[in-house]
């Protein structure tokens, strides 16, 4: 190792790379700014828009001027006022610098801003990168690019991942990912899955956390409350490896989380089965009926509906309560309803008698119907006006006496 110098401090330089000749681990501040100089990123396409890499690298700059300890927590508002661009312009280079591995973002809390930080290993890594080739970054384009990393990462052994855009917006969720590494199959995917929602620490965060005694569906609870699966502006990478690493203590145990996986899962079921359960009692049908019978029916209803896992011990009982009604029901003989005895009509007969006083009111509406069409057609013609051509005495003495006829004889009918 050798050491150096740099005002009041001693620093000491880690030995170089053989074949690269370049400083991987630690960088001065000199080295840090020479770098900047140095990148050379070109034009990119982020969502059909493209972004200008004079612009990229000027706001990789501003990043840089306002970093401290904590990383760079000035909002993209200011970071546009001091490039002299809109808000969208740094919101597209940042999506851009995120996606080639810049820059890290991680938000504290819900409530504060965004914290950048600068990648120097991946800085340092494009500037070798792109001297040992043609002294130029590639034209990248997202998310419609094939390669999804730049060459200069390729040749260093850089693990691909997609592309930033694409991640938020096609990421598949943990059970659906399938990544090539050396851990456990259910692990391999959550690491998978965090690389693709641009989490750099993903490795490191999840071992902790299997480390721990965790299981992947708690992780994937952590996941989901830290914005997995939603839209990219409420992704919370930061967040997530502090619940990983212990930084932060988890918002809830894994008994809740299983509580929080089953009702995403069985949720809307539930919601129909309640309402299934209410319209029984809404019906009108229910009004003073015993409580079982309404606790069957609905069992029933469920049952029709595939969702008879919620019903419950109640309904259960009072279901199979009715089923032995039903067959003792079945056994018995039917009785024919008798009106004038006075005995009470049978539930079985009491559709029958229904239908047959129904047809008996019917047909007396009919018959008096056609006897009142009848007389219509009858008396139709002494109700017309008389003509204009024969309007004297003896025509309206004529019709009078017609129709005091016809009402003299209609009077005597019974």
């Amino acid at each position: 190792h050798e050491v150096f110098r740099i005002g009041p401090r001693l620093r000491v330089r880690p030995p170089r790379d053989c074949e690269g000749g370049r400083m991987i681990e630690q960088q001065t501040r000199g080295e840090q700014l020479a770098a900047l100089r140095k990148i050379k990123i070109e034009s990119a396409k982020h969502r059909g828009r493209t972004v200008s890499g004079a612009i990229c690298k000027t706001v990789l700059r501003v990043i840089d001027d306002r970093a401290g300890q904590e990383g760079c927590f000035a909002s993209q508002a200011t970071i546009a006022e001091e490039v002299g661009c809109s808000v969208a312009t740094v919101s597209r280079a940042v999506a851009v610098l995120t996606s080639m591995d810049l820059i890290t973002i991680e938000r504290p809390n819900p409530y504060s801003s965004n914290h950048h930080r600068i990648n120097w290993t991946a800085v340092f890594q494009c500037v070798a990168g792109c001297q040992d080739g043609d002294g130029t970054m590639p034209t990248q384009t997202w998310p419609d690019a094939k390669s999804d990393l730049a060459p200069c990462h390729a040749t260093l052994g850089t693990e691909p991942r997609p592309s930033w855009p694409e991640a938020m917006g096609n990421a598949p969720s943990i059970a659906d990912s399938f990544a090539p590494t050396n851990r456990p199959d259910q692990w391999a995917e959550v690491v998978d899955e965090m690389f693709r929602w641009g989490l750099k620490s993903a490795a490191v965060a999840v071992d902790a956390g299997r480390q721990s005694g965790w299981s992947t569906g708690y992780v994937r609870e952590l996941f989901i409350e830290a914005g997995g699966n939603r839209e990219a502006q409420r992704w919370e990478p930061g967040q997530l490896a502090n619940w990983l690493t212990g930084k932060t203590p988890p918002p809830f145990d894994e008994h809740e989380a299983a509580q929080r996986a089953a009702d995403r899962i069985d949720g809307p079921a539930k919601r129909d089965a309640n309402e299934l359960r209410e319209s029984v009692r809404r019906d009108g049908l229910s009004r003073g009926v015993a409580e079982f019978i309404i606790e069957g029916l609905t069992f029933r209803k469920l049952a029709a509906a595939g969702l008879d896992r919620f019903a419950t011990d109640a309904e259960k009982a009072a279901a199979v309560r009715l089923d032995e009604l039903d067959r003792e029901r079945s056994e018995k003989p039917s009785h024919t309803v008798n009106a004038r005895s006075g005995s009470a009509p049978n539930a079985i007969n009491e559709p029958q008698n229904r239908e047959r006083a129904t047809a008996s009111h019917t047909g007396r509406q009919r018959q008096d119907a056609a006897n009142h069409s009848h007389a219509r057609t009858q008396n139709r013609g002494l109700f017309q006006r008389i003509p204009s051509s024969n309007r004297g005495t003896r025509a309206f003495d004529r019709k009078r006496a017609e129709l005091a006829e016809s009402l003299a004889i209609g009077g005597t009918q019974p």
